[in-house]
């Protein structure tokens, strides 16, 4: 179990506190570090463990351990304790204190489905009376699975993301050319759409033919592309699915801000099985950014992780840095979340008259203008770091690949957002990747989008 010191949560600045295990991992894997200072005053020092069971239902104990050091004396009373949550209710926690340095905090029968967080209320901490202590979220999901072909995400409190779910690949399509509205008969698009055939953007307004189409997650067949961004566009396929399934405003275009949320969760990933790093054809220890090297020249679907020379092809393929899979903290496996086809994001962006750059090159010491988009989870103007770059400082990693975070194409007036970069962006692409140039209108063969489901 890592134990993590927290400070209060600051204001937004781009530092993401709620995460502050990443300051070890980035110093022993890229010789950086992320600024962060220990939650201590007086030589007394407390902290937080994050709970062990992130995910659980009504009949999950979550436990927390809440330990101190540098004074004899530590009373945690129940009254000290506040339960931050969103849509959920739970017991009163109750307190073992057996051991005195290391107290475990127990919360347990919560009811329905939403995020959990431990906070010490303010002038429980002795002589640390300035402080507040808050854990990260833990996820209540009574009866909320989410659907085939979903994964969980872990919310962020940074960017007001709770619990959700996102589609496991790029979204494709499924045809149904009856209309009947029973997709049991219906086709994937294997070449997805690149030729155009499918326009769904003059179909949606055309109540015998929106019927006709819906977005899957699954690992055949290629993406589905040539959708604009808006306007009966890639928002208005994943909408839709809350008709087709007979659900209400549970399925919606992925945000920028759950964008940010997946990557961050993927950068955390940094050693052991799960890691998200890979050694790449030059050396460097990057982060891997997907099929990204224009060979093949093309989109591919999810049956191989590696390809090369066709899609169909994985065994001649060298360079880590092209793996197509991430791993989240909660093990679960997202595809092409970087590289294969960019992807639509829900929210347009303001102007962003500031020099483009790779992502490892971002820090909010040297872009220090702030920038605001819309249909966002946060609203208001904040740094380009925290808008799409990652948690640590990564400016060591100033060539080859750029750490494999990607790159930010952002000076232009506004427009629409898409993540992650295509099959041909080579070292531009990954996980953070951004680009803001699009009207919201074009369509593209190398662009397309992905669903996410709020239980």
């Amino acid at each position: 179990m890592n134990s993590l010191k927290l400070k209060p949560l600051a204001k937004r600045n781009g530092k993401d506190w709620g995460l502050l295990l990443l300051s070890l991992l980035l110093t022993s894997c890229f010789g950086v570090t992320s600024g962060v200072g220990s939650s201590s005053e007086n030589n007394v020092s407390v902290s937080i463990s994050n709970a062990k069971i992130t995910h659980g239902t009504v009949d999950t104990e979550f436990q927390y351990i809440v330990t101190f050091s540098g004074s004899e004396t530590f009373n945690l009373q129940v009254e000290d304790i506040e339960l931050v949550s969103a849509n959920v209710s739970c017991d009163l926690p109750s307190i073992d204190s057996s051991n005195p340095k290391s107290i475990v905090v127990k919360v347990q029968n919560c009811s329905g489905v939403g995020s959990l967080r431990l906070k010490i209320k303010e002038g429980a901490l002795l002589n640390l009376s300035s402080q507040v202590l808050t854990s990260d979220s833990v996820y209540v999901t009574n009866g909320a699975a989410c659907p085939t072909g979903y994964i969980p995400v872990p919310g962020n409190q940074l960017y007001e993301t709770d619990y959700f779910c996102v589609m496991k690949y790029e979204a494709r399509l499924l045809y149904d050319s009856n209309g009947d509205s029973d997709f049991s008969d219906a086709s994937l698009v294997a070449n997805g759409n690149v030729d155009g055939t499918y326009n769904y953007n003059n179909d949606y307004s055309n109540v015998s033919e929106v019927v006709k189409y819906k977005a899957v997650s699954v690992a055949n067949a290629k993406p589905w592309v040539r959708i604009r961004n808006r306007n009966d566009g890639a928002r208005e396929a994943c909408r839709y699915l809350n008709t087709i399934e007979g659900v209400t405003n549970k399925y919606d275009l992925i945000t920028s801000d759950e964008w940010q949320t997946v990557a961050r969760n993927i950068e955390l990933n940094q050693s052991g099985t799960y890691s998200n790093l890979v050694t790449d054809s030059f050396g460097d220890t990057i982060f891997n950014h997907g099929h990204a090297d224009a060979d093949p020249n093309e989109s591919c679907d999810s049956l191989e992780e590696y390809v090369d020379t066709d899609c169909s092809d994985s065994g001649s393929e060298l360079d880590f840095s092209e793996k197509r899979t991430h791993f989240l903290t909660n093990k679960e496996v997202i595809w092409d979340f970087a590289g294969n086809i960019a992807e639509h994001v829900q929210g347009y962006g303001g102007a962003f008259y500031t020099s483009n750059s790779y992502l490892s090159q971002v820090s909010d010491d040297n872009y220090t203008q702030s920038f605001t988009i819309t249909e966002s989870n946060v609203s208001g103007a904040r740094l380009l770091k925290e808008l799409f770059g990652p948690i640590g400082d990564y400016l060591n990693a100033s060539t080859n690949n750029y750490g494999g975070l990607g790159f930010a194409t952002i000076n232009f007036s506004g427009g629409a957002i898409q993540r992650g970069g295509h099959w041909s962006n080579g070292e531009k692409a990954g996980v953070f990747n951004s680009m803001t140039s699009d009207n919201g209108n074009l369509l593209y063969t190398n662009v397309g989008f992905r669903c996410v489901y709020r239980p």
